[in-house]
């Protein structure tokens, strides 16, 4: 039976190893990216459809609560239960020569933390 809107079909199912608070599709690439709590609370990107990990992007000391992406799709900023936003420049590669593999670490890519003010 085919999938309809009414009717959909679960694709596949891929274990995170952590709580997924937040799912983001990049505009730019086939890849998704996804932010977690507990335990890991990290931004990790997968490649899509494959579900192969790309990066983990760490640096957050709570759950990762919020994440968004910026208009030309280059650069995604997540906020915390640590009282942070930071601007991860994830996919700031593509579109300029060509993107390798090694173009997005964990090491390198924060952009900007910000600390909540109250």
């Amino acid at each position: 039976m085919a999938s309809t809107p009414q009717n959909p079909h679960l694709l596949r199912t891929h274990d995170t190893g952590s709580q997924v608070c937040n799912l983001l599709f990049s505009t730019l690439t086939s890849e998704l990216v996804s932010t977690h709590g507990f335990s890991q609370h990290a931004i990790n990107i997968w490649k899509y459809p494959s579900m192969s990990q790309v990066v983990s992007l760490t640096g957050h000391t709570y759950r990762v609560l919020y994440l968004s992406m910026s208009p030309d799709g280059s650069v995604i900023v997540t906020g915390a239960g640590d009282e942070t936003l930071r601007f991860w420049d994830a996919f700031g590669g593509v579109g300029k020569a060509s993107r390798n593999e090694n173009s997005v670490t964990g090491k390198g890519s924060l952009v900007k933390e910000w600390n909540v003010i109250r």
